[in-house]
């Protein structure tokens, strides 16, 4: 089952890099350490903010300071988006960090890929925060409304979209097409009252919503989801990291 017009958008983006090497630890005074990444291809669409102590004094690589694990939703929602989705969620819940956030920048894709991702979130033992940098369509749309209350983000530009659910290519006997028509429509129904849960409201208000666009294509910029409670804020979150010296008593 697909969100109409995923397959179409899909893009892929260039990832950039981000890597810190020994060498340039030894030229760089304390005040000016810069946080690395985890690998050379890690994206980083999240201000981070560094707060550290003048007393520490950092002797080795190992010293560095590692960035905040985030989630990555980007692309064409599919079984191995989902894969993939799982793996590092699972990897940032036991970093120890108090928050798992999710960047999403998604046309959408497959319900099925959609719903196991918001069960993996529900079944969270900690807050999650999720961020649309350019857009979350479709799918991707429902996945930023997962996010814990007060901790759902759109960048100043980004652009979300709401649909109904579609299914391309069905066939077969008549009773065939009937069983797929009502299980797109359970489908249908399903995620758009989990929208609508997700932001507050009665479980029919997307719904009515889209009956009353007759279900085409909505568009929303990032004030216009704010208006809606899809998102909490329009601004692209910081993370702020500090780090102070360890005083023991031995």
């Amino acid at each position: 089952m697909y969100y109409r017009g995923s397959k179409h958008w899909t893009k892929k983006s260039k990832p950039g890099t981000l890597s810190y090497t020994e060498d340039n630890l030894e030229k760089e005074e304390m005040q000016h350490i810069v946080p690395i990444g985890l690998n050379d291809t890690t994206r980083f669409p999240i201000k981070c903010v560094t707060k550290i102590d003048p007393n520490i004094k950092v002797s080795s690589i190992s010293d560095i300071i590692k960035l905040p694990q985030i989630v990555q939703v980007r692309g064409e929602f599919s079984e191995e988006t989902a894969e993939d989705f799982a793996n590092s969620f699972h990897v940032a819940e036991n970093s120890g960090q108090p928050i798992v956030p999710i960047v999403i920048d998604s046309y959408g894709g497959d319900i099925y890929a959609l719903l196991s991702m918001i069960d993996i979130i529900q079944a969270s033992t900690i807050p999650v925060a999720t961020i649309v940098t350019g857009k979350a369509m479709s799918a991707g749309a429902v996945l930023l409304s997962c996010g814990h209350e007060g901790m759902r983000f759109a960048s100043p530009n980004a652009t979300l979209m709401i649909h109904s659910a579609w299914e391309t290519g069905i066939s077969g006997n008549a009773d065939e097409v009937k069983v797929n028509a009502e299980e797109l429509m359970r489908l249908n129904q399903k995620v758009l009252e989990i929208l609508s849960g997700n932001c507050g409201h009665s479980k029919d208000y997307f719904y009515k919503i889209m009956n009353h666009k007759k279900n085409t294509d909505w568009f929303l910029n990032a004030k216009e989801a704010k208006k809606h409670n899809i998102v909490n804020h329009v601004k692209i979150p910081e993370f702020h990291i500090e780090v102070t010296s360890k005083i023991e008593f031995r």
